[in-house]
């Protein structure tokens, strides 16, 4: 199953050896950044994958790798030849885990078309793959309830393929979740009560903000509140019962990526710039402020540019600094002032900040709060 990966990535060692014992001796700060040090985590989690026996955790840890090296080319050495063998590598690995917006959290969509692409492009071998990967983000893009129905339909492909691994398990519901905060749709909603409610699903595992999601659900199911089937109430009992049941107390976050010290550098330093207008991470949120205060006096569509350039930067941002804590807050603030002018820049912005919130920050309270979860 994994003969295409370990035969791209032993290539890709092999091409980057020498240089990845160069980048070893510069400064620990911009290792983060280097694409050289992140194929070389990337190259960390391959063996542990190899050494551990490929689970589904170390499926999910490798591909994290692959995308943090991958983005790094893509921002800092795009005419890298070595650019093609990551992309390469992500293609087939995404294949294999069923790549998806919902059941991913790398916040990796834009890499993900750009590799994609790519390989489509230039490896004849990959672009069915490929097409494959591109088609069902097209589809998401173009509906919300496409993507939560094919989200299901992978999830649920994950939970066979690695034979009900608990942690693909915890996976599926994390992504019915999702789909029903994005689509309101009650089906989602039952799906994850009857998998919760199932006497193999880890209920000691079930994280926050999936997990308090359904407890509340639950709660309001076994309260005969409006909206809830028969069997919605059955099932949520059956989770109320095996929860109460636990001996120790449930968690409330679980981790299944890479160490942050071998990932992309989490938060964007104040002195870089981003975007037309090279705005800092600050110089974003001082000019929403301003921008919100033009409107508050009644300029309207005149902060349509101003409003395109936060845009660029913000891409930017996020492109560079996927995992920054402050994004899903700028994003939030961003959506609300770009959706107050209307003009057609302005609000193919608001609606581009909405996406990226909602879908590739999901599980952020953020996220909730702008789709009343």
């Amino acid at each position: 199953m994994l003969s295409w990966t370990i035969r791209a990535s032993c290539k890709l060692a092999a091409a980057l050896l020498l240089l990845s014992l160069a980048s070893a001796l510069r400064a620990a700060a911009a290792i983060q950044t280097d694409p050289l040090a992140l194929y070389a985590n990337m190259k960390r989690a391959f063996d542990r994958g190899t050494q551990d026996g490929w689970t589904y955790v170390d499926q999910v840890y490798y591909l994290g790798a692959i995308f943090d090296a991958g983005r790094a080319y893509s921002l800092f050495r795009p005419n890298d030849p070595n650019y093609m063998e990551v992309a390469r590598v992500a293609v087939d690995v995404a294949t294999l885990l069923h790549y998806d917006p919902l059941t991913n959290s790398d916040a990796s969509v834009w890499y993900m078309r750009e590799a994609a692409a790519a390989v489509e492009k230039n490896d004849p071998t990959r672009a069915q793959e490929a097409r494959a990967i591109l088609a069902r983000l097209d589809a998401a893009d173009a509906d919300v309830g496409a993507l939560a129905r094919i989200a299901e339909l992978d999830a649920a492909a994950i939970v066979q393929e690695y034979h009900r691994d608990p942690e693909t398990l915890l996976l599926q519901v994390d992504t019915e979740v999702r789909a029903y905060n994005l689509t309101k749709d009650a089906k989602y909603r039952s799906l994850a009560l009857e998998h919760v409610a199932a006497p193999e699903f880890p209920v000691a595992k079930l994280p926050d903000p999936p997990g308090v999601e359904i407890l509340s659900w639950a709660d309001a199911a076994t309260a005969n509140v409006s909206g809830y089937s028969p069997a919605d109430i059955a099932n949520a009992r059956e989770f109320l019962r095996r929860r109460a049941a636990l001996k120790d107390p449930p968690i409330i976050a679980r981790v299944v990526a890479l160490p942050h010290d071998e990932r992309l550098l989490i938060t964007a330093p104040a002195d870089e710039y981003f975007g037309r207008q090279k705005m800092s991470p600050i110089g974003v949120e001082n000019e929403l402020a301003r921008i919100g205060r033009y409107l508050d006096a009644g300029w309207g569509t005149r902060m349509t540019g101003a409003i395109v350039d936060v845009e660029s930067a913000i891409d930017e941002w996020q492109k560079g600094y996927p995992r920054d804590y402050a994004l899903p807050r700028t994003l939030l603030s961003a959506y609300r002032v770009f959706s107050r002018v209307d003009s057609p820049e302005a609000q193919a912005a608001a609606k581009h900040m909405k996406t990226l919130l909602t879908i590739e920050y999901g599980d952020s309270a953020e996220a909730r709060e702008l789709l009343g979860a």
